[in-house]
């Protein structure tokens, strides 16, 4: 097996891997738009086996002092959020994740407040 850069003239091959497989569970990634890097591993014949990249990917970290009333907490997360959407905009990233660990009302919040749940399940390799 050989590990090398990915390439332009891969795409077409990328391009039936992902209609073959993924078709229905996700759209085909673009490898050269926003990716930090990408590679392929390919067999001795130069087919690719497998190839992928890494994106930076946006978190939103907020952390909500809850002494303060409902009627406050909801303006400050608001404009927490609207900054987020700002900078997310003007940096060109498409979207930004939130990963919930204090209690379930906060997926209702942020789901009312335009957050979506994620493809798959979301996994960290450290």
């Amino acid at each position: 097996m050989v590990i090398r850069a990915l390439d332009l003239k891969d795409v077409n091959q990328l391009r039936d891997i992902h209609a073959r497989y993924y078709k229905d569970k996700f759209d085909f990634p673009n490898f050269f738009d926003k990716y930090l890097s990408r590679i392929a591993v390919t067999n001795s014949d130069g087919r690719i086996i497998t190839a992928g990249g890494i994106r930076p990917i946006l978190e939103s970290v907020i952390l909500t002092d809850k002494s303060f009333t409902p009627a406050q907490r909801k303006e400050a997360l608001l404009q927490i959020l609207e900054f987020n959407k700002f900078f997310n905009n003007k940096n060109g990233n498409t979207g930004i994740h939130a990963f919930i660990e204090d209690d379930d009302n906060w997926v209702q919040v942020l789901t009312k407040y335009g957050f979506v749940p994620i493809k798959g399940t979301g996994l960290i390799l450290r």
